[in-house]
């Protein structure tokens, strides 16, 4: 089953600022020394590139600007060439290339509501809704939500 776009979208997003806030006010000197927050800020980026797989190739195509590639790329290079990351790479993905991808994401989700809210009625309509679509006016499987 497909998960809701607007979900993939806001877990996107919430996992850039995330990471954004795990370095806001630090150095790459006290970042490269500070292995937890290495592996904090590695596991974001991890998120964000297997959520930006979920995405529809034909909403991908609709934001070229986005470097799709890239974004589902860099978490293989995590997964399987976990040795080669260098703490320079990731700083400068999370300080230069993250904050270029937040505004593109956040254009995604016109009109959708934060994760919370689509949980929340999520829970409330865990009975009537087809597939856990909770949000008004969703599609799923061809269907629009009430």
């Amino acid at each position: 089953m497909a998960r809701p776009l607007q979900l993939i979208v806001e877990e996107m997003l919430d996992y850039i600022e995330q990471a954004e806030a795990y370095v806001q006010g630090m150095s790459f000197e006290q970042y490269s020394s500070d292995q937890k927050t290495q592996r904090a800020v590695e596991r974001c980026i991890e998120v964000i590139s297997e959520a930006s797989r979920h995405i529809p190739d034909e909403v991908k195509g609709k934001h070229p600007q986005i470097p799709w590639s890239d974004v589902a790329g860099i978490g293989n290079t995590f997964r399987h060439e976990y040795h080669n990351v260098a703490a320079r790479i990731v700083w400068d993905t999370v300080r230069v290339h993250l904050p270029l991808l937040h505004a593109p994401c956040a254009r995604l989700r016109p009109g959708c509501r934060r994760m919370t809210m689509w949980l929340s009625n999520a829970r409330a309509c865990s009975n009537g809704c087809e597939n856990g679509a909770a949000v008004p006016g969703e599609t799923v499987r061809g269907a629009q939500t009430r």
